[in-house]
């Protein structure tokens, strides 16, 4: 008990010292740090609670958590922006977050006097409440935002940690895969911003690993909270919901642990509650059938492919670049856009197929040394060169994957899949297959024969 309180004074005075160090520089990185602070240890306190704080998980969730730290300073204070210029979405989410927390503190839930809220798409407008409510405990201050956003960051490394010991039922692999993730570039960067991508990818992750238990074993409170994870990822990202949805509804049916007598009248439940989520949600109908009869459409695959990302003044599904009037600058990500032409599969199957086939490629790959002709495009290097040496390993470990692995695999392969057919743009796909590279990474443990 002594030792207890000892490290427990320790800690204090070390989160003191640090708060007015951070206070000298910029009172709003003491009161961001005070935040993350209070969230980092409410998160120790569930895990402890359920005996899952381990001296591994703790050294690596510190780890992750000064690293994604110090990439927010980079960011905020040394003006680290190689590819947007300092414009971006991040700017919008900002603006948004600060009218909103001003009628948060005056009582008043609504959305008056917001900056161009109407004029965005609807899933830009979820993530602005959530900072706004932030602020509005706190101050509109950027940096604030930026923390909160580390904190979601090591609750993704967090459920990575989960699920790879759910898979393995190794803490040594979950640590090392867990570390490797935190050095992930995209990850480090893009959470670094003041995007949803944060919360998206915990979301993902959350439900990837519930996803795994549920395939081991099946319970209602789990499938609840699955249920839930999944419905507040349709309000984030629609088409990430999409491939968590099938691939979870795949996996029920093929690799499930559920006795067959259970396990088909559950399919045909799990289906039906979670095709009705797109059309309660968006209104795309039963599991999403008419947005898919107007995303799958020639037209529309010919103007992602051909126009979408291509000029300055296109409107791209949901392009972190995107900016709107409030915002300063102009820069829309298009130059790190790869040139396709699109083929009606119905009249050019094969060059359909090519076509797909190689953006699939880049997708996975890319971008390739010879695609980058701007020198900031260079810093991509450093994700895609190790990614080669990871991918070998990832290779042999889908080949000798147990059937827990494979949940994993179908979530990735979905997401690659539709990025390969709508976007040519490289700045969005670095972006978007952060989780689906997650995913494949907890894998690479099967590479080896005793995990």
């Amino acid at each position: 008990m002594t030792n207890l309180i000892d490290k427990t004074f320790k800690s204090l005075v070390v989160l003191f010292l640090g708060l007015i160090t951070a206070a000298l520089y910029d009172p709003n990185l003491a009161l961001g740090g005070l935040v993350l602070a209070i969230l980092f240890w409410f998160t120790v306190g569930i895990l402890k609670k359920k005996n899952l704080w381990t001296n591994r998980l703790k050294w690596l969730l510190l780890f992750a958590l000064i690293l994604h730290l110090c990439i927010v300073i980079l960011i905020q204070y040394a003006h680290f922006q190689p590819f947007s210029g300092g414009s971006g979405g991040y700017n919008n989410i900002h603006l948004i977050a600060t009218d909103l927390s001003e009628n948060f503190r005056q009582g008043e839930l609504s959305f008056e006097g917001v900056s161009f809220y109407e004029d965005l798409k609807y899933p830009y407008r979820f993530y602005p409440v959530i900072i706004g409510a932030v602020y509005s405990v706190t101050a509109p201050a950027m940096i604030i935002g930026q923390l909160f956003g580390v904190w979601l960051s090591v609750l993704t490394i967090l459920f990575l940690y989960l699920l790879v010991r759910q898979i393995t039922n190794s803490d040594n692999w979950a640590f090392v895969i867990g570390l490797i993730a935190s050095f992930y570039p995209s990850h480090l960067f893009y959470s670094g911003l003041l995007l949803k991508d944060s919360l998206v990818t915990t979301l993902i992750f959350a439900g990837l690993f519930l996803m795994v238990r549920l395939m081991k074993k099946f319970s209602l409170r789990d499938f609840l909270i699955f249920y839930i994870v999944l419905a507040t990822l349709f309000n984030f990202r629609f088409y990430a919901a999409y491939a968590l949805s099938f691939a979870f509804v795949i996996s029920l049916i093929f690799w499930s642990n559920l006795e067959l007598k259970k396990r088909i009248p559950a399919v045909f439940i799990v289906i039906f509650l979670i095709g009705i989520l797109p059309q309660l949600i968006w209104g795309h109908g039963f599991f999403g059938i008419e947005l898919f009869k107007d995303s799958f459409t020639t037209e529309n695959i010919a103007f992602y492919q051909e126009k979408a990302y291509t000029s300055p003044y296109a409107d791209p599904l949901d392009d972190p670049e995107v900016e709107y009037p409030l915002a300063q600058g102009g820069n829309r990500g298009y130059t790190s856009t790869w040139q396709r032409e699109s083929y009606n599969p119905k009249e050019h199957p094969v060059k359909f197929s090519l076509n797909f086939g190689e953006s699939f490629l880049y997708v996975l790959l890319g971008p390739f040394p010879w695609q980058l002709n701007i020198s900031r495009h260079y810093l991509a290097l450093i994700e895609t060169l190790p990614w080669y040496l990871l991918m070998t390993f990832i290779i042999a470990g889908i080949i000798r994957t147990k059937k827990e692995g494979w949940p994993l695999i179908v979530f990735a392969l979905i997401v690659f899949m539709v990025l390969a057919l709508f976007i040519n743009n490289y700045g969005v796909v670095t972006r978007i297959r952060i989780p689906a590279f997650l995913a494949l990474l907890s894998l690479i443990p099967f590479a080896f024969k005793k995990i």
